[in-house]
């Protein structure tokens, strides 16, 4: 975890994971506790086969927390490495409007190297299955948009997933830059901006009203711009 300021100096976090249909987290099957600034955490268990997802980040021995969703799925007698999680907070002073960014790294040589040293036990075949980073309500994403928080999240999750079917080799996605090109009261055009894995590639994104109420999302197929 990075970035932020807390007036009362707090660093610590936990994290909350649940299995999926086990409600929003405030009693999770799993917590992880990480610290804004510190070293980071490995985290290293035995789970039931299923799925799950990370779905509550919240300050301990408070109130004060963010709902987010990051899935992953745990299979059978299979040792699964995740991704490493990492959650940034703008530089400025954290409170309940304070917007994160959330992204998935694969650092798989490293982690499993420190998992472990500190299980004191080998893994042997590890096999990679990253975590994927879902709506979450205090998401941050750089640039302009027209759209609220839950379109965008949607937004979001739209060219992610058309992005991976472009190259599912890349495991490295993240949104580097966004721009409201026209907006008018029958729509808008924005440029979303992904950096795919040092690839930037430019999609054109769309939103006109629908005539059963909510928004329509039009994506172009992505465009190769340059490199990072």
């Amino acid at each position: 975890m990075r970035g932020g300021r807390d007036i009362l100096g707090r660093t610590k976090w936990d994290l909350a994971i649940v299995k999926a249909g086990q409600g929003s987290g405030f009693a999770p099957d799993y917590s992880i506790q990480a610290h804004r600034g510190g070293d980071e955490e490995i985290f290293v268990t035995t789970m039931p086969a299923g799925e799950y997802r990370i779905a509550r980040l919240q300050l301990p021995f408070s109130n004060f927390s963010y709902p987010i969703n990051v899935p992953f799925q745990v299979h059978p007698g299979r040792v699964l490495y995740i991704g490493r999680l990492l959650i940034e907070f703008p530089d400025e002073m954290i409170s309940i409007y304070t917007r994160l960014r959330v992204s998935v790294e694969d650092a798989k040589d490293v982690s499993v190297a420190k998992a472990e040293a500190q299980s004191r036990k080998k893994f042997g075949d590890v096999t990679t299955s990253l975590m994927s980073v879902g709506s979450a309500s205090g998401l941050f994403l750089p640039g302009k948009s027209t759209a609220d928080p839950r379109l965008e999240q949607d937004t979001l999750s739209m060219i992610m997933l058309m992005d991976r079917a472009q190259d599912e080799a890349c495991n490295q996605r993240k949104v580097e830059r966004r721009e409201v090109i026209s907006a008018h009261a029958t729509g808008a055009e924005e440029h979303w901006t992904l950096d795919r894995c040092g690839t930037l590639v430019l999609y054109r994104v769309t939103f006109s009203p629908s005539p059963k109420g909510g928004t329509m999302i039009g994506l172009k197929p992505a465009e190769v711009i340059g490199k990072k």
